[in-house]
């Protein structure tokens, strides 16, 4: 063999026991030298072929004979970690739904999650008055018209927000309503929300909207983008802070560690017979730096508690698959 042929090919050797001749825990340690090592290895084999395939004269009879020559063995390949399996089993967990609604009676019900760039939806885009969820879509849009126009919350508008969000407070709410124009101003802040099918009136109890347009809504104004850092904070503290007996729903999604923030809504409406929407809406910060958006919209009610308690199950549910 040429004594060149002979030293690249040590080299080679040498290469690849350095390469693989590591743990699998080794590997991922010195992934980026392992990495300029396979490139030496990759160098070390072409200038091999390049050399044999030469006309360097060789020593001894036989060189260059195909049946007498040294060929490079062939390289492994370094796969990579599979990807992640998605958090979200859509067929699974519209059969659990269906199960769990299937002995409440003749309620109604639609759940829409967003997980990162996964998705989930059960009914989705039917309406459903919004009863107190729609509070929180008022307090962004006074948020959005006051970034507009270069102004701030007076302390008056802050009181009553606090009220509003953290209390549900109604009275607080007709004066909110009032200061964003009503559905006029409603409907402006959610086109730049990107909400597209909520449907606002004089009366805010009963605008109607989808759970896809209320998951739109709180992915728009709990992270910067269409709000500013300061509004965003507000909300985010707001209903992060909701009392006590009102902090169901939503919640039943959440581990002990996880942070909630959320908003709900519950009402009689004569147009369904005096019969009970109740609503939940929010999102959870899971320990493991996930953002979950959930919305529940149910209606078609007889009993308050009960509607609570179908509301907390289909959380429950979500938060099990995630």
């Amino acid at each position: 063999m040429h004594p060149a042929v002979q030293k690249k090919l040590q080299l080679l050797a040498d290469v690849a026991w350095v390469v693989f001749s590591w743990t699998p825990q080794q590997v991922w340690k010195r992934l980026p030298l392992r990495a300029a090592a396979i490139g030496v290895l990759v160098i070390a084999v072409g200038i091999t072929v390049s050399l044999q395939g030469s006309d360097v004269p060789a020593h001894g009879e036989g060189a260059g004979d195909p049946s007498t020559s040294d060929s490079a063995s062939e390289q492994p390949v370094f796969n990579p970690p599979p990807a992640p399996e998605p958090v979200l089993d859509n067929d699974e967990l519209t059969a659990l739904i269906g199960e769990y609604v299937a002995d409440k009676g003749d309620i109604h019900c639609s759940v829409y999650v967003s997980v990162g760039d996964e998705s989930f939806e059960y009914d989705a885009d039917r309406h459903y008055d919004t009863a107190s969820i729609v509070k929180v879509d008022i307090l962004a849009t006074l948020l959005y018209q006051h970034e507009r126009d270069g102004t701030s919350l007076s302390s008056r508008q802050r009181t009553l927000a606090k009220k509003m969000i953290t209390a549900s407070d109604n009275k607080a709410t007709d004066e909110l309503y009032g200061d964003i124009d009503g559905p006029h101003g409603l409907k402006a802040a959610n086109k730049a929300f990107e909400m597209t099918d909520t449907e606002a009136g004089w009366d805010w109890g009963t605008v109607k909207t989808t759970a896809r347009d209320q998951v739109a809504l709180w992915r728009a104004v709990m992270t910067e983008g269409v709000l500013g850092a300061e509004s965003v904070a507000y909300l985010r503290e707001l209903t992060g802070s909701v009392v006590g007996w009102q902090a169901w729903g939503v919640s039943a999604a959440a581990g002990e560690s996880d942070v909630t923030m959320l908003k709900n809504g519950w009402d009689t409406r004569t147009s369904i017979g005096g019969r009970w929407v109740v609503n939940s809406v929010g999102l959870i910060e899971r320990m493991d730096g996930r953002a979950v958006y959930l919305a529940i919209l149910t209606d078609n009610h007889g009993d308050y508690d009960a509607a609570v308690d179908v509301v907390e199950g289909l959380a429950a549910l979500v938060g099990a698959q995630i």
